[in-house]
């Protein structure tokens, strides 16, 4: 009847209504810069569970590990950050106020990072480092050392950065630019896309399920080429090398580095500039 319908329609504005007030007094709700600082010897793994806040990693100044997020005073307070027997959780309640985390590493710091929905950055960092997120992406800028990026469902973008890196996806794309050191790089169903120049010493190996994998190569005519697919079909826009609609190989007399790609049923496409 149109009294129900009016009768629910009062309702349905009333808790709403509610609703809005409540979180606009919860955001009038007093709010602090909470920093917490931990030896690195103490922390072995890091486990996320605060729901989709994005963590910033970055240098820090000292021999320490520092975290630095907002939230809200007293009982009020949304995070947890606690340790226990070596791992260190990042919890927190849905609505937690801090708009990121800062997580500060010492140069050559060895820990390993696992979350679920959390978004990293990485920037200017150096180490021996893990981190895995099912539902999140990744962007690094600038790292050296060991590192393992992993995403499920995600995208990684990753420039500028040595050492021996691994960047393993499922479903995402996977940006790589201006990488070297011993580089590996795998995905299933999503795509790679990669920039830039291989140098001496460098090897590097890309390899899909289904993705496609595009690569655009600067100055890198002595470098070792090696592109193959089962399925797939591969164009290969390189001087002086041998292919065919499955292959392409290019062995110089003396190469510099190692650039590679295989796919089982992705398609390659490899171009100079």
């Amino acid at each position: 009847s149109r009294m129900h319908k009016k009768t629910c329609f009062t309702v349905l504005c009333f808790f709403t209504a509610l609703l809005f007030l409540g979180s606009c007094r919860q955001q009038d709700l007093p709010q602090q810069l909470y920093s917490l600082t931990f030896s690195p010897a103490e922390i072995q793994d890091i486990e996320i569970e605060a729901q989709k806040i994005p963590i910033n990693i970055v240098p820090s100044d000292d021999t320490d590990v520092h975290i630095t997020y907002s939230d809200f005073i007293g009982e009020n307070k949304k995070m947890d950050i606690r340790m226990e027997n070596g791992v260190l959780t990042i919890s927190s309640q849905s609505k937690a106020y801090t708009g990121n985390i800062a997580i500060a590493l010492p140069t050559g710091c060895a820990l390993d990072f696992n979350a679920f929905n959390t978004d990293f950055s990485l920037q200017d960092v150096s180490g021996d480092i893990s981190i895995k997120t099912v539902d999140g992406d990744i962007s690094a800028k600038n790292i050296e050392g060991s590192f393992v990026l992993r995403s499920g469902r995600g995208n990684i973008t990753i420039a500028d950065s040595q050492g021996d890196i691994a960047v393993l996806g499922e479903h995402g794309v996977i940006s790589l630019n201006s990488l070297h050191g011993d580089i590996d790089s795998s995905n299933v169903i999503g795509t790679i896309q990669f920039t830039g120049q291989v140098l001496e010493g460098d090897a590097i190996f890309l390899e899909t399920d289904h993705g496609a994998v595009t690569a655009t190569l600067l100055d890198s005519e002595e470098a070792f080429i090696n592109l193959w697919t089962a399925n797939g079909t591969v164009i290969c826009m390189l001087p002086q090398v041998e292919t065919t609609n499955i292959t392409c190989k290019r062995e110089p007399t003396s190469s510099v580095g190692s650039f590679q790609i295989k796919t089982v049923w992705g398609p390659i496409k490899v171009t100079e500039e």
